[in-house]
Formats: structure tokens, sequence, C-alpha cells
């Protein structure tokens, strides 16, 4: 299994003496609660990524259940930073995408980020917003993991506005229901 190459923090992107452009990883300290919720087979060959989430400050929580990790996650989202999942086993895409639909309809905005594992390609994934915010590779290094987490973030901020029809939707079908 290779490791996540550690990586000086002032290194990221291109950064130091030859220039480039230095900045602060993104790590928990952008986030209002540091846990991570993560749905994965094989925590074995996902401890990498794990190690990389503790080491930029957050506190790490793995399932193979996609029933129970959305179901902790809803119960009260404020306490989750972001969920993770890793493509390293067959979902069933709408019961993925109806769990999506209902984290998009709570007020709190948890990014949700997809991971492709070994032999999955971030490019085989149709429709990310149904799924997540966005789709990356499995990173190889702490750079990496740090970007994937403030792409998520951004997708998941500019995805925001355009899942409220799902809100309006649920409000007028439940007024629909009380009329009659």
């Amino acid at each position: 299994m290779e490791a996540l190459r550690m990586e000086p923090v002032n290194q990221y992107h291109g950064g130091g003496p030859t220039g480039g452009s230095v900045f602060p990883p993104f790590d928990a300290s952008n986030f209002r609660s540091k846990n991570v919720a993560c749905i994965v087979q094989d925590e074995g060959t996902f401890v990498n990524v794990t190690y990389g989430l503790e080491n930029l400050g957050f506190k790490v929580a793995c399932s193979s259940s996609l029933d129970a990790t959305f179901e902790v996650v809803s119960e009260d989202p404020e306490e989750w930073a972001m969920v993770i999942i890793r493509l390293d086993q067959p979902f069933d895409e709408e019961r993925l995408e109806s769990y999506v639909r209902l984290i998009r309809m709570m007020d709190v905005r948890i990014p949700i980020l997809v991971m492709a594992g070994k032999g999955k390609s971030p490019e085989n994934v149709g429709k990310p917003e149904l799924y997540a915010d966005c789709v990356v590779r499995e990173p190889k290094s702490f750079s990496e993991l740090s970007l994937s987490l403030k792409v998520a973030v951004d997708a998941n901020m500019r995805w925001g506005s355009r899942f409220d029809h799902f809100r309006y939707e649920l409000i007028e079908g439940t007024a629909q229901v009380a009329k009659r």
C-alpha cells in the first residue's frame, strides 16, 4: 500500500523559493465541525486517507454502511464537516441519490465528496451533482487531500442554490397534502 507523501506545509501548489503560490493547507480549521464521516468498504485500504484527514485536524468515523452513515449524519448534521464516499463498492445509485437529496434539504450544508478508489475513474461517474458535490481521484499526498477538501467545499457552495428547489418541492408537497 502506497502511503500519502508528506510535504512541508509551505510547499503546496508549487510554492517555495522557485515561485508559485504559497498557502496553508485546507484543513479542519476551515470547518465549523471536525468530524468526517467516511463510507468505505475496506478501511484497511483507506488508512492513508484516514491518517491524512487526522493530520489535517479531523476526527474520522468510517463505516461500510451507506444507510447507517447517512442516518447518523442526518440526526445531527451540525456535528459533521463532510461526508466522503469511496467508490470501492457497488452502491445502489438511486438510494445514494435519495440520501444526498435528503442531506441537501437540511439547513446545514454538508459537503459530500466522492473519491474514486483503485480501478475507478472520476470521469465514469455521471451527473456527480446527484451523488456528491464533486468526484475526485483518491489523493496520493497531503496537498492532494487538502485540495480535494477545498474543491468539495467550493463545489458545495456553488451547488447550494441549485438544490433549493428540493426544499420548495417538499414544502409545496406537504402543503398540498395538508389541504386534502
